[in-house]
């Protein structure tokens, strides 16, 4: 279950942690923190992974012992790279080691010395309620009865000859994969701004932009995950993957780390998994299941898959099954399937034989509500990408960028 916050403490503050929880949860501020939450038989460290990730607001305990604590500058760490809001409650009269007040905000700061008078912690409770409204209210997109796309514009940017594209959260940078090489270009003028960089001996067949900044991105091929630094352009991290086996990367999903692919060990043994490249294994596997294409639904609950056969099928990451009836799109080979930002709605582009479309579907009737014909149809579609800011949807086909408004 998704909590408000998390509390992290050292092991030996826990009656004051339970303190803090008890006041904030009177508040009707949900908590986690361990070892309360840690369900019996699962490993601990996953666990507080992924607990940070799910929450909204990060809370220390700062004492002696926790101000020292490599595990509570490791889930600082994590809460930093999914950019939690950090409120520091003081529970000893201290400052923060360096490796602590790297992290740390000054002004959201309370102090509690005395645990009989619970009133710094009420002022919290407040401010952390405050925080949060902030936090949903700027997260809080429309979610439209119908939604329909309107062409824009379309701008000729060259040729674009990849199947792997990634474009930064600003909308600044883009970076175009051929075979196992990639370069960063700049998104308005198509200046390049690396040199090609080198990191695998596959080809490249997912990649994106880390949700911390545009600096790093993160790419996938057969051999191995790649975490690169852009302006070092060096390799940060690599997590090699199992010899023998064949992965393709479909979709990364840069706000959790997660990563949906396809794997095949041998006629006997293929199926589809959600990669957690954070704990650097699988949270959900769907044996028997080939999929050529997927998105992550915007709350992380499900995927939605397509298939060369045009099916469609939706897969629960906490049940671990599909959760619709199979059905089947007009199109050949589904190739690209991008949520909209609300999460109402999906899209699909497929190969229809006589020429290639733009689907609508509604994820509540997971029926098609609407059509949209290419206006270029000789030139292949690369990318999907929604621009929320801008109310557009943006269609990378081989020489040309499709703006349309929705």
């Amino acid at each position: 279950m998704k909590k408000n916050v998390f509390i992290s403490h050292a092991s030996a503050d826990i009656e004051i942690a339970q303190i803090v929880c008890e006041i904030l949860e009177d508040n009707n501020i949900t908590c986690w923190f361990a070892p309360r939450d840690i369900p019996p038989g699962t490993a601990f460290n996953e666990e507080i992974i992924k607990a940070i990730r799910y929450s909204i607001i990060f809370v220390l305990i700062l004492t002696s012992k926790s101000n020292l604590s490599d595990h509570v500058k490791r889930e600082l760490e994590r809460a930093t790279n999914y950019k939690l809001p950090i409120f520091t409650i003081r529970a000893q009269n201290i400052r923060p080691s360096a490796g602590i007040e790297f992290f740390l905000s000054l002004a959201q700061w309370i102090d509690f010395f005395d645990k009989n008078d619970t009133k710094p912690i009420l002022i919290a409770a407040d401010n952390i309620k405050a925080k949060m409204a902030g936090i949903v209210d700027s997260k809080k997109i429309s979610s439209p009865t119908h939604f329909k796309l309107n062409f824009n514009k379309e701008i000729n940017v060259g040729k674009i000859n990849t199947d792997c594209i990634a474009i930064s959260n600003d909308f600044k940078k883009i970076s175009i994969a051929s075979s196992s090489e990639f370069r960063v270009l700049d998104f308005e003028t198509l200046t390049v701004l690396n040199k090609n960089l080198f990191g695998h001996a596959n080809y490249i067949t997912a990649m994106a932009f880390s949700k911390n900044d545009n600096n790093h991105l993160i790419t996938v091929a057969e051999d191995r995950i790649v975490l690169w630094n852009l302006i070092e352009e060096e390799i940060v991290s690599v997590i090699p993957r199992e010899v023998g086996s064949t992965y393709r990367g479909l979709r990364i999903n840069n706000d959790s780390e997660l990563l949906l692919e396809y794997s095949w060990h041998s006629e006997q043994n293929q199926y589809t998994q959600v990669f957690d490249i954070s704990l650097e294994n699988a949270i959900a596997k769907f044996e028997g299941i080939k999929a050529n294409c997927g998105d992550f639904h915007p709350s992380n609950d499900y995927v939605v898959c397509g298939f060369w056969n045009g099916e469609i099928k939706a897969f629960s990451l906490k049940e671990k099954q599909q959760i619709n009836t199979k059905f089947m799109t007009e199109a050949n080979h589904i190739k690209i399937i991008r949520f909209t930002p609300c999460g109402n709605y999906f899209i699909t582009y497929a190969d229809n034989w006589g020429g290639e479309d733009i689907k609508i579907w509604d994820c509540t009737k997971w029926k098609c509500i609407d059509r949209i014909k290419l206006r270029n149809k000789c030139n292949r579609v690369h990318h999907i990408q929604f621009d929320n800011a801008n109310q557009q949807l943006m269609i990378f086909q081989d020489k040309l960028v499709s703006f349309y408004y929705y």
